[in-house]
């Protein structure tokens, strides 16, 4: 029988690879959402115009596998990045970043710190880690195990952007916080950096985010009436490691 196969797109600005030094071209994974279209993240999500600005290479896989292609899994996205490297010897394999949308997100999610080893940095809208990981039996969870077993030796910097009014994966309330799949996310990371694990939050401390971020910040931007963005970070001593952004009112599909 033919062996499965497996589908991927590869996007990158024109002149990017030529005459450019070995491993010199930082790498952008990009996750797409439940059965979407594997070109999804790229082409609307504006990742192709940053590429052509801020010159880098882009790959899209179809990590989900369809009636044509088989599922990659963690340990497939890693090995098609290998066979990058070795067909591209421009890219620079310390700098491997990683993105999705929901539940490429939670892919995304899940690969930083399952694979620390292959991403310098990993983020995320509408999609975090699911599965509780704040209850009496937090060890019952492999992120968290792994997140846990690597604590202190492995420090990965982590986005969360999403919708305060996503209503597919719940942002964070007071009513339904707990277990909630973005906290899930930014505790599995404050596990593995060496943070303090927030696992309870507060809303009189911060009414939106339930925890004190430094860099609070309230964005207008000027797309249509104004889109208003609140953001801040969580730092490990003076760096900081998770950024967390929630576009005010908008739903899954940001």
């Amino acid at each position: 029988a033919d062996a499965p196969k497996q589908l991927w797109y590869e996007y990158w600005p024109e002149g990017l690879l030529e005459g450019a030094p070995a491993q010199s071209v930082p790498v952008v994974v990009l996750l797409h959402g439940n059965t979407n279209d594997p070109r999804t993240q790229a082409e609307t999500s504006g990742f192709i115009q940053l590429a052509a600005k801020e010159r880098f290479f882009v790959v899209e896989m179809e990590w989900q596998g369809s009636v044509s292609y088989q599922a990659m899994g963690h340990d497939g996205i890693e090995t098609v990045l290998y066979q990058l490297f070795a067909k591209y010897p421009q890219l620079d394999p310390s700098r491997v970043y990683a993105e999705g949308l929901s539940a490429g997100s939670m892919t995304a999610s899940a690969l930083g710190i399952k694979k620390s080893h292959v991403f310098t940095a990993v983020g995320g809208h509408s999609g975090g880690i699911m599965g509780g990981m704040g209850g009496a039996f937090p060890g019952l969870n492999p992120i968290w195990n792994e997140a846990t077993q690597k604590r202190g030796a492995v420090e990965m910097p982590y986005c969360s952007v999403l919708g305060t009014a996503d209503n597919v994966v719940p942002f964070i309330r007071p009513d339904n916080w707990r277990g909630n799949g973005y906290l899930n996310a930014w505790n599995a990371y404050q596990q593995m950096n060496g943070m303090e694990v927030i696992r309870d939050l507060d809303f009189s401390v911060d009414p939106l985010f339930g925890m004190r971020l430094r860099d609070r910040e309230t964005i207008t931007t000027n797309k249509g009436a104004g889109i208003q963005i609140e953001t801040g970070q969580l730092y490990k001593g003076n760096v900081p490691l998770i950024k967390i952004v929630a576009v005010k009112d908008y739903g899954h599909w940001n």
